[in-house]
């Protein structure tokens, strides 16, 4: 009988093991390259319509920033970035999706864009003068957002300004659509994003909100001090 249970034992532990493996190495992957392929395939006419909210949270960042250099945080095809570029910012954009970045390119021909995957952003300490991260951040694990977040610290200049704009919620799913497919999507409440920046070393500015169709968008102006 000792045996037996031994062997079971056996099992359970190695089926923990494999699970565990699973979910932190391969599904993040198959996430990340199913992401990238249905962004790929949405560049096209991505962005002009789901560019209906943000622009009072896009003013306000502007009008902190001022004059300066500033970084669309997945930038899609270009949009928010048009924008920001307009209002006289030095502008580099990255997105992990190259079709995106190509759309980007020919919509906003006077900016910079870089295919750059936001878990593995490469650019010197004090580089920027602002950060825009609308609607990005949150197709990232919770997990992970930290990481981005103490990057994001180290790549603005002191005093810089960073906007973060997320679906108000609770937990992270997979949510399906009959034209976007199915994408991951990580929701917060605003205390468990303040918490996030305050422990990534930024002083909270503003906290604002916008309903626009069936998403409730919390947003947040940060300061690196």
């Amino acid at each position: 009988m000792g045996s037996v249970e031994t062997l079971k034992s056996l099992i359970f532990n190695l089926f923990k093991k494999a699970s565990s493996f699973l979910y932190v190495k391969i599904f993040p992957i198959l996430n990340n390259k199913k992401l990238k392929e249905i962004y790929n395939n949405l560049a096209k006419n991505w962005g002009w319509a789901e560019s209906s909210w943000g622009y009072e949270g896009m003013k306000k960042f502007i009008n902190l920033v001022q004059k300066g250099k500033v970084l669309d945080l997945g930038c899609g095809s270009g949009f928010q970035s048009k924008y920001l570029t307009e209002a006289g910012m030095e502008l580099v954009g990255v997105d992990f999706s190259e079709k995106m970045i190509e759309e980007a390119a020919n919509n906003v021909p006077e900016a910079s864009f870089l295919v750059m995957d936001m878990l593995d952003l490469d650019f010197p300490d004090d580089e920027f003068d602002g950060v825009y991260a609308r609607a990005s951040l949150l197709h990232l694990k919770k997990k992970d957002v930290g990481k981005i977040i103490e990057k994001i610290n180290q790549i603005l200049k002191r005093n810089g300004i960073f906007y973060v704009a997320v679906k108000e919620g609770k937990g992270e799913k997979y949510v399906d659509h009959p034209e976007k497919g199915a994408r991951f999507f990580s929701f917060y409440k605003e205390k468990e994003l303040k918490k996030l920046l305050v422990n990534g070393n930024f002083g909270i500015k503003e906290v604002f909100y916008e309903k626009f169709t069936n998403t409730n968008w919390l947003q947040i102006l940060a300061i690196k001090y």
